[in-house]
């Protein structure tokens, strides 16, 4: 904490200093001494490493600005005691297709049973994904898992995440359910880039680290991070919005 006093009161002095003396050569109509700017570059790395919100607004400039391709997978579960038949299966999918204004994938095949259906589905403005549902009977319940998985740039992940709440709405609608979960992945391992959420991660000098594994729970939302990638559930979708609005990939952490 000493260290970080220290290190700040000397960056708001060199500023102070600069300031001062720019003002004071144009006041004066004298000419500049550029070079004395020289001077921030070093107070600039500075800041960047010990205020945590340069060093993540920062990245996340960078982030916005390079659009990078991820993986982002997002599933819920629904508990129910209704026994969800082949027609009302397909008719639950076309029904969240109508509300979300979605249409199938030309040669994609449909893979459909009693308890499983699969295939390629494309939003109005053009963008492919694949609809996967599975349903678990149970003696008492019934749980179905629907996903829906995409490879989208960085900066459409908030609207594949409202797309994705749209097309739960659609085909649970009507249907009574006991309890539910929702699950979030984001992969950036083609990119090589390394997530962030509420935790600041600094460059950890190591070479060949792999097995990155850090764990969290805050209220009732469960995170895990890893190298590349960053998951998320809990049974409140409030709560899975905070990771998609919140979370910046970093490009390099470790």
């Amino acid at each position: 904490m000493k260290k970080k006093i220290f290190v700040s009161t000397l960056i708001v002095l060199t500023l102070v200093m600069t300031t001062i003396n720019i003002y004071n050569a144009v006041t004066n109509k004298i000419a500049v001494n550029w070079m004395s700017l020289t001077a921030l570059a070093p107070v600039t790395i500075a800041m960047y490493s010990e205020f945590d919100w340069l060093y993540v607004n920062w990245n996340k400039l960078r982030s916005w600005l390079k659009n990078n391709t991820v993986a982002f997978s997002s599933s819920f579960f629904v508990y129910t005691d209704e026994q969800i038949s082949y027609e009302e299966l397909q008719q639950r999918v076309s029904d969240a297709m109508k509300m979300c204004n979605l249409s199938f994938q030309k040669g994609e095949p449909r893979e459909i049973t009693s308890d499983h259906y699969k295939t390629g589905l494309k939003t109005s403005n053009g963008l492919n994904f694949s609809l996967s549902i599975s349903i678990d009977p149970n003696e008492e319940i019934n749980i179905i898992d629907v996903q829906l998985d995409y490879q989208i740039s960085s900066r459409t992940v908030k609207n594949s995440w409202s797309d994705f709440k749209k097309f739960r709405d659609g085909f649970t609608n009507g249907l009574a359910t006991q309890k539910r979960q929702y699950n979030v992945v984001i992969d950036m391992k083609e990119t090589g880039l390394n997530p962030f959420y509420r935790l600041t991660l600094k460059p950890v000098n190591a070479k060949n680290l792999d097995n990155v594994s850090l764990k969290f729970k805050e209220d009732d939302l469960k995170v895990e991070i890893t190298k590349n990638r960053i998951a998320a559930s809990s049974p409140d979708p409030s709560l899975i919005d905070k990771i998609i609005k919140q979370y910046i990939p970093l490009t390099s952490v470790y």
